[in-house]
């Protein structure tokens, strides 16, 4: 069998069946990092639409990570998945007051029995609405936490950046009301912890959509358009989008705070919205049965959060490359290991089909394993031309194999973020050994 047959038949991801587009001019407007890097090694392409855009393999793999690291977070706070509906009627919009208030941003359109409908931009209504066909919603069941993943319109006035800012976006929705402060945890911790970011937490104002107190994450960023105020003294934050001098609501000392000003992205907004405005709407009650056994109905409480998946995915690769390359943080590379065998006709002894197919399933051959390599078997190009590409493409890690004389696997491990690091060289008696020797050399890849 030929190697292809044989990646084929085992599942591996190929190289010479990526899905890309060749290279084109720059849009006009790819201003930003992202937007640019992206564009040039295929991961996007603009709609027909302008702030609209399709999303190529590449970047679906990196977007399909992150939702992964999404999921796996909320599934730890006892999080529940729903989907709701893209469409909204516009007589759920009347009942909390926003089918006005939301203005020109919102998509509207009308069906062919004459009813007003909706893009939904946000999904606080649809969710309520739902929550609320449950007749009698005991004490017992909260805390309540559904979210759902899903592609959100908006008739954004000024599309550009790319990704940063567009008219269609995918974003994690969340609503209840007992677990904002773990749901604040969860999304510093992914911001910080898992991909690496610089960000900040700012107290924000809760616009349209009303409530008690809302903050919002931001990624500091040079293309960000908020402003943030932080006091340098005590770091307590807090937007500023109008950017004149305002009191920090939390600041030791704010009528003499130093105030500083940051530029910011926003990635995430987190509301406490309390029971005025959507429960009260639809009637979202609870029971609850005090000491005496008498059952009394309550008004909900309930809070929302909100984080921009596919913003958040391009301001990882705003903050991750540089001017020249894209990269990515590990965790959300498409691949993190790119897989290079000699070319065909070369002098250097070429792995067994055996060999090589017991070195990519050791690695992580599964449709969709975060582990799972790039196998490069386009050998008809050198493997020089090879690793350009997996530059480009911003892969961190490429690994030259090769037979050794005494049959082992001979390993070249190549730092694609930092071009000027030694490359590392070992030669494995078995497949198990080079995975190991891949694995610690991933984790000491920086961006730095």
């Amino acid at each position: 069998k030929s190697a292809a047959s044989a990646s084929t038949a085992a599942g591996w991801h190929l190289a010479s069946r990526l899905y890309r587009f060749p290279q084109q001019p720059l849009p006009l407007d790819a201003v930003s990092r992202s937007h640019r890097h992206l564009v040039s090694a295929g991961y996007l392409r603009s709609g027909s639409v302008p702030g609209t855009f399709a999303l190529c393999p590449l970047l679906c793999r990196s977007l399909d990570k992150l939702i992964y690291l999404i999921h796996d977070s909320m599934s730890q706070l006892g999080a529940q998945r729903v989907t709701l509906p893209m469409l909204g009627s516009a007589a759920m919009w009347h009942k909390t007051g926003r089918w006005d208030a939301l203005g020109s941003e919102m998509f509207r359109l009308t069906d062919r029995e004459d009813r007003q409908l909706c893009l939904q931009p946000t999904h606080e209504e649809e969710v309520t609405r739902l929550v609320s066909m449950t007749a009698q919603l005991p004490l017992r069941s909260l805390p309540l936490l559904v979210y759902q993943l899903h592609w959100k319109f908006r008739d954004e006035p000024r599309p550009k950046y790319g990704l940063l800012r567009a008219r269609d976006f995918h974003a994690d929705d969340a609503c209840a009301r007992n677990t904002y402060d773990q749901v604040l945890k969860l999304y510093s911790s992914l911001l910080g912890d898992t991909l690496g970011l610089p960000w900040i937490r700012a107290v924000a104002s809760s616009g349209c959509m009303g409530g008690i107190e809302s903050c919002e994450f931001h990624v500091l960023t040079k293309p960000g358009e908020d402003r943030i105020v932080r006091c340098a003294d005590c770091n307590e934050p807090c937007r500023n989008s109008e950017g004149g001098r305002i009191a920090l609501p939390n600041c030791l000392s704010p009528a003499a705070c130093r105030a500083e000003f940051l530029t910011g992205l926003e990635v995430g907004h987190c509301f406490i919205l309390g029971s005025d405005r959507y429960p009260a709407a639809f009637g979202l009650r609870l029971i609850d049965q005090n000491h005496h056994r008498q059952r009394e109905q309550r008004l909900l409480s309930m809070a929302c959060y909100g984080i921009g998946v596919s913003r958040l995915l391009a301001a990882c690769a705003e903050v991750a490359s540089t001017d020249t390359a894209l990269r990515w943080p590990l965790a959300v590379a498409p691949y993190q290991l790119a897989v290079v065998s000699p070319k065909a006709g070369a002098r250097e002894p070429r792995l067994s089909t055996e060999t090589m197919a017991e070195l990519v399933q050791a690695l992580g051959d599964a449709e969709f394993n975060p582990d799972a390599p790039l196998v490069d078997d386009r050998d008809q190009l050198t493997i020089g031309t090879r690793i350009r590409d997996h530059r480009l493409w911003g892969l961190p890690c490429s690994l030259v194999v090769k037979a050794s004389v005494d049959g082992g696997i001979s390993c070249e491990f190549v730092d694609n973020y930092q071009p000027d690091r030694q490359s590392e060289r070992a030669t494995v008696a078995s497949a198990a050994e080079a995975v190991a020797i891949a694995r610690t050399f991933i984790a000491s890849i920086s961006l730095k």
